[in-house]
C-alpha cells in the first residue's frame, strides 16, 4: 500500500484496459439489436460489419495490453554509471546518484560560443565536448535505454546569423537548429538505445555563423548543464 501522502501509482496499461471494456459494451450493444429484431433491415448488413471491426479491434487490443503489462513486469535493467575514462579539457562537476543510475554534469567557467561584435568577427565559430562514460553491471543481449538532456541551455541570434547545437552518444544523434532572430532558452533531449553498450561516448558540439557582409549579425550559443538517467526510472 503506498505510504500516506506518496503520489498515486500510475497504471501505464490501464487506457488499454478501458478501452476494452468499451469496446465489449459497443459490440454487446449492437448485437442486443440485432437479436431483438429492432434493427432497420437496410442497416442489419451494416451493424454486422461494425460488430465485427470491433471485435477486430478488441482483439487487438487484448494482445497490446498482455505486451504492456508484460513490459510492466519486467525488472529494471542492473547497468549504472561508472566514473569517466576519457574527456576533452573542460571544467566541470560531476554528480552521480547513490545508485548510480542518474547523473548531472555541470560546467564550472560555461560552455559556450559566440560570433560578431568585438569579440568574435570571424563568420564562424565552433566548441566540442567529449566525455566517456563505461557502463557497468549489464549482461549481455541487454537492451539499455538512456535519456540525456542538455539543458539550461540558451541561444541568442540576429538578423544574419545562426546557431546550432548536436548532441550525441555512440552515433546515436539529435540535432537542434536556430534561425535569425531567435532568444530562447531550450533543453535538448537524447532518448540513447543500445544492445549491452560498455560506454557512453558523448559529444556536445556548439556552432554558431553569421553573414560575414552584415556587422550587425550575431550569435550566441550556450549549454551549461547536462543530464542522464537510465531508464525505467524508480517507480
Amino acid at each position: 500500500m503506498p505510504e500516506e501522502g506518496s503520489p498515486p501509482q500510475i497504471d501505464p496499461c490501464q487506457h488499454l484496459r478501458d478501452r476494452i471494456q468499451q469496446l465489449g459494451q459497443e459490440i454487446l450493444e449492437l448485437q442486443d439489436l440485432l437479436d431483438s429484431g429492432e434493427a432497420p433491415t437496410t442497416e442489419v448488413e451494416r451493424f454486422r460489419a461494425e460488430i465485427r471491426r470491433l471485435e477486430a479491434e478488441h482483439s487487438r487490443t487484448v494482445r497490446e495490453l498482455d505486451e504492456c503489462e508484460q513490459d510492466t513486469r519486467k525488472q529494471p535493467a542492473k547497468v549504472t554509471f561508472g566514473q569517466p575514462t576519457f574527456q576533452s579539457d573542460e571544467n566541470f562537476d560531476l554528480a552521480i546518484s547513490d545508485d548510480k543510475r542518474a547523473l548531472t554534469l555541470g560546467f564550472l567557467e560555461g560552455f559556450e560560443v559566440t560570433v560578431g561584435g568585438s569579440k568574435s568577427p570571424a563568420p564562424t565559430a565552433t566548441r566540442a565536448f567529449f566525455l566517456v562514460l563505461p557502463l557497468e553491471g549489464y549482461d549481455d543481449n541487454e537492451r539499455v535505454e538512456i535519456e540525456f538532456f542538455c539543458s539550461n541551455a540558451f541561444v541568442a541570434t540576429t538578423e544574419g546569423a545562426t546557431a546550432t547545437l548536436v548532441f550525441s552518444v555512440n552515433g546515436q544523434t539529435t540535432v537542434a537548429d536556430f534561425p535569425q532572430n531567435s532568444e530562447q532558452s531550450f533543453v535538448q533531449t537524447l532518448k540513447f538505445t543500445a544492445l549491452s553498450p560498455s560506454e557512453c561516448r558523448l559529444c556536445v558540439f556548439l556552432l554558431v555563423g553569421r553573414d560575414s557582409k552584415n556587422p550587425n549579425a550575431e550569435a550566441f550559443l550556450s549549454a551549461s548543464v547536462l543530464d542522464a538517467e537510465i531508464l525505467p526510472r524508480p517507480g
